[in-house]
């Protein structure tokens, strides 16, 4: 279960069984989600909780009559700009002009691993929900230091090593002690 200060994000998405697909993606990897199928609707969401919501990811495609995602998504660049953008489509990749900046493409179908791999593309590590954070890159030069690797060594269990007399001789098992 997820607590409440995991970071949130929106799906925009018309086709009901994609939402809940990113929407499971989005919460394994640590996030908490609102879904939206109708650009207007997510419009709706951003008005009412853009101050918590990291992450859009959004459909190209919407209804007849609707917004469509890259206009969703250039909205939400413009009036929530802390908010990092996924935009995703079955079509052909868009052109460069129509993405609003720093937001990444994802092609449709796709895997719990592209989604990860994009998000870690989109938001900085800080921003991350804790599954997804690197590694810490500068460990402090304490812990490897020798005398630190010593101790730790020090402390772990240790185990009595024997020499049985081993050869390749075969070995006969009883059971009356002998």
């Amino acid at each position: 279960m997820l607590n409440a200060t995991a970071p949130c994000a929106l799906v925009a998405e018309d086709d009901v069984l994609i939402r809940l697909e990113a929407c499971e993606i989005l919460k394994e990897a640590g996030f908490r989600c609102y879904d939206a199928a109708t650009a207007e609707k997510a419009l709706d969401v951003l008005h009412e909780h853009g101050g918590d919501i990291r992450l859009l990811f959004s459909d190209v495609h919407m209804p007849p009559g609707s917004l469509t995602g890259f206009d969703l998504a250039r909205q939400c660049a413009r009036d929530w700009p802390d908010i990092r953008i996924l935009i995703a489509s079955g079509a052909a990749t868009p052109a460069p002009e129509t993405m609003p900046p720093g937001a990444e493409f994802i092609t449709k179908p796709f895997t719990a691993q592209v989604v990860h791999d994009h998000l870690r593309k989109v938001l900085p590590n800080g921003e991350r929900p804790e599954r997804l954070q690197d590694p810490d890159p500068d460990p402090d030069p304490s812990l490897l230091s020798d005398e630190n690797l010593n101790d730790n060594w020090s402390a772990r269990p240790r185990f009595e090593t024997f020499d049985g007399g081993a050869t390749n001789a075969p070995m006969s098992i009883s059971n009356d002690g002998s």
